[in-house]
Parts: structure tokens; C-alpha cells; sequence
């Protein structure tokens, strides 16, 4: 599901820039870019400075992740061509700023936990290697592995032996009034998500956001929404503030 997300969020973001007359004047062959800047980076690893004090070694893989980890961010539509660029140019500031906010973010990670909780409820040991390597071969946007999840999963493989069976792996039933948020350009929770939450959500609502990020985005606005939701459920919301790309019911 990682390298589906990935591939989707980052397709979009090639077919905003080529629709947007400023980032299409800024990176007129955006896609091209990133397939040689992931090319150069699997010849010659990047050194960069982390923190004035730590030198980090930036290969294709690690290029990859970062990308993924930048998409995480509110201003992704802006900011990715930018790191596409200083990839394949070897400088820019924006690498940096990416490794500071990954830095910042996996310092609070409790790994063992998560892959512990991930192997237990999301883990098809089906998915051997083999099979994981016939998987990128679906995905064109991704010409290497993405760094990190590959080890991830292949590691968790053999963290323990507990899997909640694939039968049970099932959402439950409710007609408990819900609201559900997603960002049209989101790297881990795409749109397409949000319809399958909805099929057992009776009186569900999907607002799909024209904004990038993995959440973020105009918080005050989203607060005000879903507060005005908890406080009368059942009304019809006023979404005005909102930048929404599509609402479903």
C-alpha cells in the first residue's frame, strides 16, 4: 500500500506542475527531472550537512524516502519539484530542511512498537520478497526501493509469529455519524481510502481537501468544521472555509 500511495501522490503532483503556469515555468520536464535526479543519486550518493555537525550520505533510495517524507508536508505541491531539483543539481538548502523535519519526526517513533502493531494487524506473510520485488515492478515512479519500508517489512517478517487473520481484517459496521478528512495529495492516506471507510459508515461524510500534506493544511478552518460536527451531528456542515477537491456522502 506504501508504494501505491507513494506513486499516486507523487503523480499528482507532476500533473499540478504541469498545469500550474508558475511551477510549469519553473520545471517545465518535472517527471524527467526526478527520474535523473534518482539515477544520479543511485551513480553518486549526496553529501549533505545535517545540523552543521553530522554529514549525511543521500543515495537513490534515501531519495526516494525523503521525497515521500517532504509529501508529508502541507506546501508538498510547492517544495517537491524543489527537492527534485537540488537532487539532481547536487545543491540546494531544501535537503536540508527535508532531513531536519525527517530527524525531527523519527525522533519521536517508537519503532518496536510500530512494527509490533503492524505485524499483527496489517502483515500478509504472502508477501515474501519475491513477491515484494514483482510489486515494484507495478510502480514506474518507483525505479528503486523506498528506502526505510523495504527493511521495514522484510525485517518485520521475523519480529514475532502473531497475524490476526486475513478474514478478520474487516471494518466494522456502523451508523454512528462520522466525518472523515483527506488531503488529495496525500503520500500515506490517499483519497482513494476514503470510500472504503465509507461502505460500512451508514451515515458517513468524505471531504476530500485540494491540499497537500499527510493532514496539516488550514487547521483553524478544519477545527471549526469539526467542531461544529461534534456539536450537532446531524446537520448539514458549513464547509465554506474549507478548500475541498470533492465531498462524498
Amino acid at each position: 500500500d506504501r508504494l501505491n500511495s507513494y506513486s499516486l501522490a507523487l503523480s499528482r503532483i507532476f500533473d499540478y506542475c504541469a498545469t500550474n503556469p508558475e511551477c510549469q515555468s519553473s520545471y517545465p520536464e518535472l517527471e524527467k527531472d526526478y527520474f535523473e535526479a534518482i539515477g544520479k543519486l543511485e551513480e553518486t550518493p549526496l553529501a549533505v550537512n545535517l545540523n552543521d555537525s553530522t554529514t549525511v550520505h543521500i543515495n537513490a533510495q534515501d531519495g526516494v524516502y525523503l521525497l515521500r517524507r517532504l509529501l508529508y508536508q502541507s506546501n508538498a505541491r510547492e517544495t517537491a519539484p524543489e527537492l527534485i531539483k537540488a537532487f539532481k543539481d547536487g545543491e540546494g538548502e531544501i535537503m536540508q530542511q527535508v532531513l531536519q523535519f525527517d530527524y525531527n519526526m523519527s525522533g519521536f517513533i517508537n519503532l518496536t512498537m510500530l512494527l509490533s502493531v503492524e505485524k499483527y494487524e496489517q502483515f500478509d506473510m504472502a508477501n515474501t520478497a519475491e513477491q515484494i520485488d514483482n510489486y515494484y515492478r507495478q510502480y514506474p515512479l518507483l525505479p528503486v526501493k523506498l528506502g526505510f519500508f523495504d527493511a521495514f517489512y522484510q525485517a518485520g517478517m521475523n519480529w514475532h509469529k502473531e497475524n490476526l487473520p486475513i478474514e478478520e481484517r474487516e471494518f466494522r459496521k456502523s451508523n454512528v455519524p462520522s466525518l472523515v478528512f483527506v488531503n488529495q495529495y496525500d503520500p500515506v492516506t490517499p483519497p482513494e481510502n476514503g470510500p472504503l471507510f465509507l461502505k460500512d459508515l451508514s451515515n458517513g461524510q468524505l471531504l476530500v481537501l485540494d491540499e497537500g500534506g499527510h493532514g496539516g493544511g488550514n487547521q483553524e478552518c478544519k477545527d471549526q468544521v469539526i467542531i461544529a460536527f461534534l456539536d450537532n451531528p446531524g446537520d448539514a456542515l458549513d464547509t465554506s472555509c474549507l478548500n475541498i477537491y470533492k465531498e462524498t456522502k
